[in-house]
């Protein structure tokens, strides 16, 4: 069936329908959706408009395995589209505004948009939101979205590939939970990635006063992981984490940025850091993390988990640059410089152990690497650090401050123009290879037991 509408009211196509559209224009009321196809119904749409009410149906409503694509589709809607079952959607070169969502899926269901500019309302998640059921697939590629608080939201076992996106304001791009897995190539944000195998809580909240970003409230009855893939990504605004990668996450990163973040990347276990089923592990090529000297608290959280870091620039963060809390870490190729700025006037000396009078003793903020034991009910787990080929200059407290006991090898270093080089306590006995040059530090070398 071929048709050429003008306004008109809801057009609802019956299974092993076709349906070919140029140059119309449909109207969605509180009731019902502009276009709503059901089993097997099949629809092409060229230069169609769609317009809604207040309603909260969506402009366009595919259900049952039916298909539809469009070109040239705009909206002005609360809902652009939803797909269910094994639906398949697919946009090329259209826009929407206004919206809560761009699209809701579920069951099976394909979305799949390529050149899209979509325009939320405030307070809203423009595009994917709640992929509920199994193997749905989320692609988009050049699209533009403004306005979100979460841009791409992508639950239980949903697989979402990004590409050549800006997405400009709120909180997060992108937050994917369960089991899901999300791809994400050549994308420029403002807000940051959420990465959560289990539910419950709020994901990157306030980080302020120490809060954890990952503040899960229950654990799920089985043990999930959740895969990040993150390929040339600049995240360039204020969210509290850059990438927030939440207990169990299995996170592969290359060439990512983050500018302005409070901390660049959080990565954590929870609880019994050595169940294997809520290890954070942490591959990464080429990061570089700046933040702001009075806002920025930390480039590299690491809590408990694994990490392999080759090639990063961390700089300009208050409090640290790597923070190890009972972790495995091993760093190449790694420069940390210029950390600790806003303490100049705070920090103290203590038995010529540098700290801040405001912390407490031996915290030592300001350390371009910081490592502790991680001690809970569930476990205590000894931090391990291993720098080769490293440069670690212009901290106002210390290059590398090792809390409690733990193991440190250096090799192939410089540390240089800090107000420390090497601060440990009790037994840990660092192991610092002759290459590790120390170099116009107030003071290279100190232990306090």
């Amino acid at each position: 069936m071929k048709s050429r509408l003008g306004e008109a009211g809801e057009a609802a196509l019956l299974g092993g329908t076709r349906l070919e559209v140029r140059g119309a224009a449909w109207t969605a009321d509180d009731s019902s959706s502009a276009l709503a196809l059901a089993e097997d119904a099949r629809a092409g749409l060229e230069t169609v408009w769609f317009r809604a009410d207040t309603g909260s149906r969506a402009a366009l409503d595919a259900r049952g395995r039916s298909i539809l694509s469009g070109r040239g589709v705009f909206a002005e809607a609360v809902f652009l589209s939803v797909a269910s079952d094994s639906a398949t959607l697919t946009l090329e070169d259209s826009g929407a505004a206004g919206l809560n969502r761009a699209a809701a899926l579920s069951g099976d269901a394909r979305w799949t948009g390529r050149r899209l500019q979509l325009r939320a309302r405030g307070g809203s998640t423009p595009l994917f939101s709640s992929a509920l059921r199994s193997q749905t697939v989320v692609e988009a590629s050049e699209v533009l979205a403004r306005g979100p608080i979460i841009a791409f939201d992508a639950t239980n076992t949903s697989a979402v590939d990004l590409s050549d996106l800006r997405v400009r304001g709120g909180g997060a791009l992108l937050r994917i939970r369960g089991e899901s897995a999300a791809r994400v190539t050549r994308v420029h944000a403002s807000g940051g990635i959420e990465a959560a195998p289990m539910f419950g809580g709020d994901l990157l909240g306030s980080y302020t006063g120490g809060e954890n970003p990952c503040r899960i409230s229950g654990l799920n009855a089985e043990l999930q992981q959740v895969q990040l893939n993150a390929d040339h990504v600049l995240i360039d605004g204020e969210p509290s984490a850059g990438l927030a990668l939440c207990p169990g996450t299995v996170a592969h990163l290359r060439n990512v940025t983050v500018r302005g973040a409070e901390i660049g990347i959080y990565a954590e276990c929870r609880g019994s850091c050595d169940t294997a089923g809520l290890i954070t592990t942490v591959t990464a090529q080429q990061l570089s993390l700046e933040g702001d000297p009075d806002t920025g608290a930390t480039g590299f959280f690491q809590r408990g988990g694994r990490l392999d870091l080759q090639g990063a620039v961390i700089s300009g963060f208050a409090d640290y640059g790597l923070y190890n809390w009972g972790s495995s870490i091993r760093a190449e190729d790694l420069i940390v410089e210029d950390i600790g700025e806003r303490w100049t006037a705070e920090i103290v000396d203590f038995d010529r152990f540098c700290s801040v009078s405001q912390t407490g003793l031996f915290r030592g903020p300001a350390s371009a690497i910081f490592t502790e034991t991680w001690e809970s009910r569930f476990a205590l787990i000894q931090p391990t650090l291993t720098l080769e080929r490293f440069r670690l200059r212009r901290a106002e407290c210390a290059a590398i401050t090792m809390g409690f006991d733990g193991t440190f090898e250096a090799q192939d270093g410089e540390i240089s123009e800090n107000r420390r080089g090497l601060n440990y306590i009790r037994l840990a006995e660092p192991i610092v290879g002759e290459n590790v040059i120390f170099r116009a530090n107030d003071l290279d070398i100190f232990r306090i037991l």
